[in-house]
């Protein structure tokens, strides 16, 4: 049994944690579990070392394998899953991790390459461009244009700048002006397909009015013709692609499998990080932007701060209930996690800390230690959602393939549904646990807690 959390932090405890010998522990009977976070424990220097004693010692990769999954894995349907995402993203894991880190800069400034991308548009963009234009002659050329990206997401102007460049490759093979680019031109290059021009139309639009904006650009005002809005806007029968919420019995299996004595270090890390984001209602991506000195954790709940999200540039919230459906007292999955976790990015050496999974092998975390990105964890995903360690009729029918990373996230909202029309779960708790914006932001703004209704929403699934 874990020792009861303290207030005061200690020197860190020798104590080990293992999985009873009669099996799992029964679900909790209480009638309900208290949301105040008493005890809570605010953490400067990473997680409180009472709360979370050291684990047994496990086998660490030492090496920077260029193949995170095994030979096994590589012949399965999840990896060619994984195969085709990174024929679209990158093509080897090395690339795949340099992108990943670039994506979660947070001063896209700061990042040489994302300020070479930028750079290298100005002056190819020359006379055309108000801002090159204003810029080119002063000696913090540099600088100036730094001021302009950085109020942007790093990972918005990695795809604006790729997308531009590709844009301007494809009008110079076709000898075309873009100087006099007309909105038939535009039409034309876009109806080539993008599978042979490799543009995406929504996506090169909207990178043609960022640089019509932001790099003073008046030639690409052609993007707002209407012409070019009626295209956009026209209206196709097509189906409206919605992730997938995972099934009940994959959750209660994975927080099964954190709470065996037999589970390995890799699936400890990088499922225990999964269960996080489908209890919190995190994007991968929020997931990968956590800093941990904001984490605070006790036996009845785990709260952080994401630096950046999707729909919120200043730090989002987050908490979630550390019980799950398997828990029984202080054994519970979340504790299993946080005692790895622990264990790994203190004993490791580490560039930054402010992401949640580290990139895995078949072995452990790779050394230094990296975030995960989104293509290795997808492989990951759709191997384990097949519950490979447990022989079940119920996963037999199961599709790896039609389930995505953002399942977890959506998850408990399509639960939430299901008990709304019951009044267990109002739209406004669906909402919050979404973490999508709200109509009068202000009234969250100033009620200095957004993650209460985060765990009552999962208080009363």
């Amino acid at each position: 049994m874990l020792p009861r959390p303290q207030q005061h932090l200690g020197p860190r405890q020798a104590a080990t944690v293992t999985a009873p010998s009669d099996g799992l522990p029964r679900p909790q009977t209480q009638a309900s579990i208290p949301i105040s976070l008493t005890p809570a424990i605010s953490m400067e220097e990473g997680l409180p070392r009472p709360l979370i004693p050291r684990p047994k010692s496990s086998p660490i990769a030492r090496s920077r394998s260029p193949l995170p999954f095994s030979p096994e894995i590589r012949g399965s349907t999840n990896f060619q899953g994984s195969s085709d995402s990174r024929r679209r993203h990158g093509s080897t894991p090395t690339q795949q991790r340099a992108q990943s880190n670039l994506l979660r800069t947070k001063t896209p400034s700061s990042n040489p390459q994302l300020m070479g991308m930028w750079l290298q548009l100005l002056s190819q963009l020359g006379a055309l461009s108000s801002i090159f234009l204003d810029i080119q002659d002063s000696t913090n050329q540099e600088q100036l244009a730094g001021l302009v990206i950085d109020a942007f997401a790093a990972s918005t102007l990695f795809r604006y700048f790729s997308c531009m460049s590709k844009f301007l490759q494809t009008c110079d093979q076709l000898q075309l002006d873009v100087a006099t680019l007309t909105a038939v031109q535009l039409l034309d290059i876009f109806l080539i397909g993008s599978k042979r021009t490799g543009l995406d139309p929504s996506m090169t639009l909207k990178a043609l009015v960022w640089f019509g904006t932001h790099a003073g650009v008046a030639a690409f005002s052609i993007a707002s013709h209407s012409l070019v809005h009626s295209w956009r806007h026209s209206k196709v029968p097509k189906d409206r692609k919605e992730s997938l919420p995972l099934p009940m019995y994959v959750v209660v299996q994975w927080e099964r499998r954190l709470l065996q004595a037999g589970c390995s270090l890799t699936e400890r890390l990088v499922l225990g990080g999964f269960l996080i984001m489908i209890w919190s209602g995190l994007r991968f991506a929020d997931l990968q932007r956590i800093t941990h000195k904001s984490l605070m954790a006790s036996y009845s709940e785990i709260r952080g701060l994401c630096w950046r999200t999707k729909t919120c540039s200043r730090g989002q919230p987050w908490g979630l209930l550390a019980s799950g459906f398997l828990s029984n007292g202080d054994f519970s999955w979340s504790m299993q996690f946080l005692q790895q976790w622990d264990h790994v990015f203190s004993t490791n050496p580490c560039e930054d800390t402010d992401f949640l999974i580290p990139s895995c092998n078949r072995d452990g975390p790779i050394v230094p230690l990296q975030a995960m990105s989104y293509v290795e964890a997808l492989g990951w995903f759709r191997q384990w959602i097949q519950i490979p360690w447990r022989k079940s009729s119920l996963c037999a029918d199961l599709d790896p393939l039609s389930y995505s990373i953002h399942g977890m996230k959506a998850t408990l909202l399509s639960w939430g549904s299901q008990l709304g029309h019951k009044g267990l779960v109002t739209d406004e708790m669906r909402r919050l646990q979404g973490h999508h914006k709200p109509s009068q932001s202000s009234v969250t703004l100033y009620s200095r807690d957004d993650g209460n209704f985060s765990l009552l929403t999962i208080l009363s699934l």
